[in-house]
């Protein structure tokens, strides 16, 4: 008896060439990922080094991380550029997460996100940021003159409460006028 029909041996060398092709896939778009967020982080450098400050919308981090339970299921292309940016990617000093409830943020914006997977973000940012010691919460459901004067109060009580040697150069207190 021989190993199994030629249709047999077809199908599985045709699934083992599918399963190389994905992960093959899968490294290149973790090397591409990896190359943006290193230039990104690069081109930041440059600006601090010039004594600027350098805001971002959203940090890598943050935005790829998943809640312990979710990430043991995660393809190993993710679990690896999680662990990169848990362990090697620079953290930001300060953090300012604008929290909302999921359904709130979806008559905002009428996002075609789901209930369920705007709370499993938020969620997972919560439980980064409880880690994280430069992490502030302001309530975005608040009206937007308070939401805008917590963040003010925040970057100014982080920027003035820096030891001086790491400042590069001078910031005047913001305040809704400037």
């Amino acid at each position: 008896p021989s190993g199994g029909s030629d249709r047999d041996k077809s199908s599985r060398s045709s699934a083992s060439g599918r399963g190389r092709a994905s992960n093959v896939r899968a490294v290149l778009r973790l090397t591409n990922r990896l190359t943006e967020e290193w230039f990104r982080q690069v081109i930041s450098w440059i600006y601090q080094l010039r004594g600027y400050v350098v805001l971002y919308d959203r940090h890598y981090l943050f935005d790829f991380y998943k809640l312990p339970k979710a990430d043991r299921r995660a393809p190993l292309s993710e679990r690896v550029h999680l662990w990169i940016l848990s362990h090697l990617y620079p953290k930001p000093d300060l953090v300012i997460f604008l929290d909302a409830p999921a359904a709130s943020l979806i008559a905002r914006k009428r996002d075609d996100k789901s209930v369920e997977f705007l709370d499993s973000r938020r969620q997972a940012i919560l439980h980064l940021g409880a880690r994280y010691a430069g992490f502030v919460r302001v309530d975005a459901t608040q009206p937007l003159e308070t939401v805008f004067g917590d963040v003010i109060a925040h970057i100014n009580r982080f920027w003035h409460g820096r030891r001086p040697a790491r400042r590069h150069g001078q910031m005047k207190r913001i305040t809704r006028d400037t």
